[in-house]
């Protein structure tokens, strides 16, 4: 502002947002030579009360909602699905509200079906490694079977053998 047009600044900051309003000095002057003090006043105090609802609809409407839909985002962040966003307004931040809590249920019920996929393959996995432990075990027994064959020449000795590491195997 040129400094012979310096006069009234009024600023007002929340929620990291800065508004403000700003009378010159020639304006002041008109509106006190034209108006009196008193009107004067009063259309400052009524253009500031005016400027104060704009604000408090913004944050109402605007700011709070946003602020609401983060903490929404990172409690999800933090794996909690089970937490909503209660935004009851009909207009866009309503419906992304809405589409953010049926996203956080479709997260919860996947990651529940993953859960259940992940502890039936543990089954399965465990079911395939006991059947691969009962292979491993008859290989080593064809193996010593057939090292025994190979160790003895004598005939009467190989059957009585062959037997007793069956036995001893399989009980």
């Amino acid at each position: 502002i040129p400094a012979n047009e310096r006069g009234l600044v009024q600023g007002v900051s929340f929620s990291g947002m800065r508004f403000g309003a700003a009378a010159t000095m020639p304006l002041l002057g008109w509106m006190m030579g034209t108006l009196g003090w008193r009107p004067s006043f009063v259309l400052l105090m009524v253009v500031g009360l005016l400027v104060n609802g704009v604000i408090r609809f913004m944050q109402l409407r605007i700011v709070t909602p946003l602020r609401q839909l983060q903490a929404g985002a990172e409690e999800l962040q933090r794996g909690h699905f089970t937490s909503k966003i209660e935004i009851q307004s009909q207009d866009e931040l309503g419906e992304l509200a809405k589409t953010f809590n049926l996203l956080a249920i479709q997260l919860q019920n996947w990651i529940g079906t993953l859960e259940e996929r992940v502890a039936e393959r543990t089954i399965e996995l465990g079911k395939a490694n006991q059947r691969n432990l009962e292979r491993a075990a008859k290989l080593r027994t064809i193996s010593e079977i057939g090292n025994t064959i190979t160790e003895l020449e004598n005939l009467d000795e190989l059957l009585p053998r062959t037997v007793d590491i069956i036995c001893d195997a399989y009980g």
